[in-house]
């Protein structure tokens, strides 16, 4: 198995550039041949744990989708870095994004939560 890690520079706050920064790198791992590839803590939104509350997120986010589209049209495994909102907390989190086994049943997201910051 081919794993890509990508060390990136986030924009503070700017989810949506970041999540095309992410593509790019994703496309890249593709040219490489890689089965998965994994992004740093927070990558999604800079790394700025005062502005993890108001960026969290869960596994509803429709953002997250064209991630979901890019795994199941490439069968790549990819790791996002992000703030999550769970157990009413606030945790910093990988989500993993999977190809679907069945389409439009559920989407293939599991968090790992590292730690709580608030």
């Amino acid at each position: 198995m081919k794993i890509c890690l990508a060390q990136t520079k986030p924009i503070t706050g700017n989810v949506s550039a970041n999540i095309e920064a992410h593509i790019r790198f994703i496309e890249l791992a593709l040219t490489l041949h890689a089965e998965a590839i994994f992004f740093p803590e927070l990558s999604l939104t800079g790394y700025e744990p005062k502005l993890a509350k108001k960026l969290a997120t869960n596994q509803n986010d429709d953002r997250l989708d064209i991630f979901q589209h890019i795994s199941d049209k490439n069968n790549i495994i990819i790791g996002l870095g992000l703030p999550t909102i769970a157990e009413l907390k606030i945790r910093i989190s990988m989500i993993i994004l999977t190809k679907q086994i069945k389409t439009n049943i559920f989407k293939t997201i599991s968090a790992f939560r590292r730690i709580s910051i608030f």
